[in-house]
């Protein structure tokens, strides 16, 4: 006999994770020529690995383990179907199973996060140790727009899309702003601060420099990210320089201690590409 079951059985919406399928002979004989072939449905996208494999032969007791990398689109109760699953017996006789829904629970980032504050881990999320890292995009919209969709078109193709976020592709219409920021900030590994030549003068309507503002969004995805530990990468387009401390509020001073990475329109293809050498050198495969 012959069963098939998935580990884990829990995931995370809106992250990549490796998921086995394991394939046990639980006995009392051998089997050969094994089909399986999995249906995930519309809300869980296979992002690497194969729907359908096959075994030659599998002994009594012996387990074998097929690996793929899963992203679950919204959380919920998800069904993996079996739809065909075949081998043929000890006699070389054809037989077909009919394997019973496999039920995956998909948790929302919101409670997983949640979850972590409440048990005060504010460094150590308790996301599932097969997530793997994600690059947080933070940047004005006042400045370049072409710069940033280029720079971000450019950066998914070396790095999967689930693994960068930026907020205007990353962001629903009627998400709580704030409070998805806070997710990708807490999932975060590494941040990327794309800062132009208007990127510490933009002001509010009341002349105030956002910068200096208590209530940047900007300020705050940088000074969070440093808070804590990440990677952060300034990036300089549009020939901006890196600001001076003085000019800085205090918890974004030790920005200007970071190196920075330059980004020439010309070159915009090759130095996303030093840039993404520098991420998977640090483990963003």
């Amino acid at each position: 006999m012959i069963e098939i079951f998935v580990e884990p059985s829990r995931l995370v919406a809106e992250v990549s994770e490796d998921v086995v399928v394991r394939v046990t002979n639980t006995g009392p004989h051998r089997c050969f020529l094994i089909f399986i072939e999995i249906d995930l449905g519309l809300e869980l996208v296979m992002e690497r690995g194969a729907s359908t494999f096959e075994l030659d032969e599998l002994v009594e007791g012996a387990v074998h383990e097929h690996r793929v990398r899963l992203f679950a689109r919204k959380p919920g109760r998800h069904v993996i179907h079996i739809p065909n699953f075949s081998y043929r017996d000890r006699f070389g006789l054809a037989q077909r199973v009919d394997e019973p829904p496999i039920q995956i629970m998909v948790e929302s980032p919101v409670s997983v996060v949640e979850d972590s504050v409440e048990r005060e881990d504010h460094r150590d999320y308790h996301l599932p140790n097969t997530v793997f890292p994600t690059v947080f995009i933070s940047h004005r919209r006042a400045e370049s727009r072409w710069f940033v969709n280029q720079f971000f078109g450019e950066l998914i193709r070396s790095l999967p899309r689930s693994r960068v976020f930026m907020d205007k592709q990353g962001i629903a219409a009627g998400e709580n702003f704030r409070e998805r920021i806070d997710i990708e900030l807490f999932r975060s590994r590494a941040l990327l601060a794309l800062i132009g030549d208007q990127w510490q003068s933009v002001a509010r309507a009341d002349g105030k420099i956002r910068i200096m503002s208590d209530d940047d969004l900007v300020r705050y995805e940088i000074a969070t990210a440093l808070s804590r530990g990440i990677l952060v990468m300034p990036v300089l387009f549009n020939d901006a320089r890196m600001p001076h401390p003085t000019v800085l509020p205090p918890d974004l001073t030790k920005l200007a201690d970071l190196n920075e990475t330059v980004i020439g329109e010309r070159t915009l293809k090759s130095d996303v590409r030093g840039i993404v050498r520098r991420l998977t050198s640090r483990g963003f495969r």
